[in-house]
């Protein structure tokens, strides 16, 4: 081994060791993000019989932009809920799409073991499959891109 190798190495478990060793040490007190920063206290959790508890709604901040609503359509028209397709599917509420969910169920024994998940699941695999795949086959395997 040469001797500027060896001095290197030297040197870099130098280094390490006095980077380990600074960080050894301890600081009291309550860490804070800056030195214009208060530090943070936890409130004593308070307790309400569950019947003096009301109902949580979330409200925009002020100032925050509204969504509008999205049309949903409440029946598949013309057509078996069986033969409804991704395109049709994704566009029903969360009623029409189990009501498919559960025609579909009839002759697929997989989903009608667990047909809540299925509703879900479904909206997941129609954004993969082809718009004009039918429902059943997608939830069968076929069709997805």
């Amino acid at each position: 081994m040469d001797y500027t190798l060896a001095a290197r190495m030297v040197a870099g478990i130098a280094v390490t060791a006095a980077a380990v060793a600074a960080c050894s040490t301890t600081v009291d007190g309550n860490p804070v993000a800056g030195p214009d920063t208060q530090a943070l206290s936890t409130p004593a959790p308070t307790t309400q019989s569950p019947t003096a508890q009301s109902p949580t709604t979330r409200t925009a901040p002020p100032g925050a932009p509204t969504v509008p609503s999205v049309p949903t359509r409440t029946a598949t028209p013309g057509s078996p809920a069986a033969d409804t397709t991704c395109d049709e599917y994704i566009n029903l509420d969360e009623t029409a799409q189990r009501e498919v969910i559960t025609a579909v169920a009839a002759d697929n024994q997989l989903v009608s073991l667990n047909p809540e998940l299925w509703v879900t699941l479904t909206s997941a695999l129609c954004t993969f499959a082809e718009p004009s795949t039918p429902v059943r086959d997608v939830l069968a395997g076929q069709g997805i891109r």
